[in-house]
Formats: C-alpha cells, sequence, structure tokens
C-alpha cells in the first residue's frame, strides 16, 4: 500500500555556488548561471531550467519559471522579488534525469546571483547500483522506537541513474522516482526527516515500499541520512523491510535497555563510537535485492521507564554532520517535522561511524564538528547541554 507521507527536505548546499554581482533592475533581482556537463566539463545547452519560488511554510507554485539553458549553456531569470524571507530553488532537466541545485536568496533589489548547475548523462540500468553501507541507530523515545538511517548509494557507472519505474521503487510512470528506500510497516506516517545528504533532494514521494526521491544519483557514491519512529508493541518494535537494492554491509547499532533478533543479522560485538559503546548486528554475507530481512528490536522489560525515554538524550558524540541551512519543500503543509535534538545526535553517531573507518577525511569531520557545536547550541536563556 502506497504512503500518504508529508516530509519537509533540508538543502545540503554542493552543487550551486552564489556569488553577488552587479545591479539589477531596481525593486527586483536577478538569478543568472551556466549549466555544465560533468562528464565533459562544457557548458550544456538545451537544458530545460526551473526556478520555483518558495518560503520556509512551502513553494509558490505561482513563482515557478521554465527556461532553456542556449548554446552556452546560460540561463537568465529577471524581475524576481527579493528579501530574506524567500527563497529560489532552480533544477535541470536533462536526459530525463532531474538534477537540483540549492536554495538562493536575492536579499535586495538590485543584487544579481551568479549560479551554477551540474548535469551528467543518464541511464536507467538498476545494475549499476547497489548500497555499500546501510546502517541504523536505534534508540526507545516513549512508546515508539526513534531510527536514523544513513545509507550510502553506489551509482557503478559513469551516467547519473534516474531509476526505472516498477519493481525497484513502487512508484507509478508519473511520479519520476530515481530510487527509493523501504521503511518498516509500522513507521509513523509523516515522521519522515532528512537529516543529512550530499545531494539536492526537491522531493520526497510515496512509494509502495516507504519512500523515494526523484533527484538523478551521480556517479560514485551518495549517502542521504533520513530519520523517523515506529510505532511498537509491548516493548517490540518491527523493522523489518525487503531489500530493494544489492547491499555489501547492512548493521543495526542499539544501546540498553534494546536487543536485536533477525534472521539475517548476527551480533558482532561492541563498537565505540565517539564516547558511547554501540553492539552491532551485521548481515554477514550482505543482502541480494529482493532478500527479506525481519528485524525486531526488543526493549527490556526490566529498564525504569524513566531511564527509556532518556536513552536519545543521553547520546553525546564527538562527530558532527553538516549545517544544513534552509528548508526546500515542494508541498505546501501545516504538518512538518524537522530533525529533532535526538535525530541529530544519532546522525552524528553515524558520520562518526564513518570517520572510525576512514571514509571521512579529517579535515571535513573537523569542519562539520564546528558546524554542529553552533547548530546544537542552547538558545539564549536556556543554559548549557553539557
Amino acid at each position: 500500500m502506497r504512503r500518504s507521507l508529508t516530509i519537509p527536505i533540508l538543502f545540503a548546499v554542493i552543487a550551486v555556488a552564489l556569488v553577488p554581482s552587479h545591479a539589477a533592475a531596481a525593486g527586483s533581482g536577478t538569478i543568472k548561471g551556466i549549466v555544465t556537463n560533468a562528464a565533459t566539463d562544457k557548458p550544456q545547452p538545451g537544458v530545460e531550467v526551473t526556478l520555483t519560488t518558495g518560503t520556509e511554510t512551502g513553494a509558490d507554485e505561482s513563482g515557478t519559471q521554465v527556461v532553456t539553458t542556449d548554446q552556452k549553456g546560460a540561463y537568465i531569470f529577471r524581475d524576481l522579488a527579493t528579501g530574506e524571507d524567500r527563497f529560489y530553488a532552480i533544477d535541470g532537466r536533462f536526459e530525463e534525469g532531474l538534477f537540483s541545485g540549492g536554495a538562493i536568496t536575492v536579499a535586495s533589489p538590485g543584487d544579481v546571483i551568479d549560479s551554477t548547475l551540474k548535469v551528467w548523462p543518464t541511464t536507467s540500468d538498476p545494475s549499476m547500483i547497489l548500497i555499500s553501507r546501510d546502517n541504523l541507530f536505534l534508540s526507545v523515545e516513549g512508546n515508539e522506537l526513534g531510527v536514523l538511517e544513513s545509507v550510502t548509494l553506489l551509482n557503478q557507472g559513469e551516467e547519473a541513474y534516474i531509476g526505472r519505474v516498477g519493481a525497484t521503487t513502487g512508484t507509478s510512470a508519473d511520479d519520476g522516482a530515481s530510487i527509493a528506500f523501504p521503511l518498516p510497516s509500522r513507521a509513523i506516517e509523516g515522521q519522515v526527516a532528512v537529516a543529512n545528504a550530499d545531494i539536492n533532494l526537491p522531493a520526497l514521494i510515496p512509494s509502495e515500499f516507504g519512500f523515494a526521491i526523484t533527484a538523478a544519483i551521480p556517479p560514485g557514491e551518495t549517502t542521504i541520512t533520513y530519520s523517523y519512529k515506529v510505532e511498537g508493541d509491548g516493548g517490540s518494535y518491527d523493522l523489518s523491510r525487503k531489500a530493494l537494492y544489492p547491499t555489501v554491509r547492512f548493521s543495526v547499532f542499539s544501546t540498553p535497555p534494546l536487543d536485536v533478533k533477525s534472521n539475517r543479522l548476527s551480533a558482532t560485538g561492541p563498537v565505540p563510537i565517539g564516547d558511547k559503546v554501540y553492539e552491532e548486528f551485521r548481515a554477514g554475507a550482505g543482502l541480494d535485492g529482493g532478500d527479506s530481512l525481519q528485524i525486531l528490536a526488543i526493549a527490556d522489560a526490566g529498564t525504569p521507564a524513566g531511564l527509556i525515554v532518556g536513552m536519545a538524550g543521553a547520546l553525546v558524540l564527538v562527530a558532527a554532520l553538516g549545517a544544513l541551512p534552509l528548508i526546500r519543500s515542494r508541498r505546501k503543509s501545516t504538518d512538518r517535522r524537522e530533525p529533532t535534538r535526538e535525530d541529530l545526535l544519532r546522525a552524528i553517531a553515524s558520520l562518526d561511524l564513518q570517520r572510525e573507518n576512514g571514509e571521512i577525511a579529517e579535515d571535513e569531520w573537523t569542519r562539520r564538528r564546528g558546524e554542529l557545536k553552533q547548530r546544537l547550541a542552547p538558545a539564549p536563556g536556556q543554559g548549557s547541554t553539557g
């Protein structure tokens, strides 16, 4: 059954470089730029570029404009309303793939913003895609289980993957899905929040299996980290799902009072991450696409309720995830959820694990650590969090 999702999207501002330039017409602003083909490193003509106007409460479809890049790969949008209370999102459509840029703010009348957007040749061959790592971090939050899942996709080809309608996404042809992500059957609807992503995500859409994204997946590795909550029954939480793509390494990390039972996962022993020690449960031989994975997380019935509720807040780790400055959503919604402090702390654990395994450069880790400290800083008058 397809799920009804209302999901906020956070920007990872990677593909778009923003530089204020010379003055535009008085009272309005301009956004202009060049689309580059990443395979040839040359300007790409014929790309359909869409500009969407929005605020933090959602997209304003009346502000959508569409242009096509000229022979020099250039595009321009004029007479744009200015102000810090609105942003503009740039998307490029090339060879049926959606390539999304970050959020652009035209702060003052007369501003001209230069931007760049990259596209790739595309493929719909699913054999190019596998999951190199899928890590789940668990914590009990009252009667619900909080899950932070970090998925690293590997596109093994030299073209961007744009998806294939049907079994691999669980969506219809009109949805434009590229990659689907499974959710447990008892995941709470409307409670998925993207905490970090290596690419900009213009939309999440419902899928038969959970949710899907619409952005094309570039060659190489792409990590997307998101959180959700799962309803329980008497202290048990069913995390079972079907593997949609071949998965090299699948792991679940938990701390007391949680234990994990599974048909495919085995305990590998304690794993220190930052100043916490997790128990890792790993699929020893990896997973094939279509494999059924049965996972049951069980909270110790003898653990005091106050301790269970406080587990997520006790996660204080030393790694960091990048601060993602703007919300981007193509759906107007009053039922929005942003990542909570507990979500971010679990995401920290995932990134810290990447550092421990040598999967993230030290300077990048240091930069993100500083950003996270600022993001987690208490509001004035709230005191220190320790």
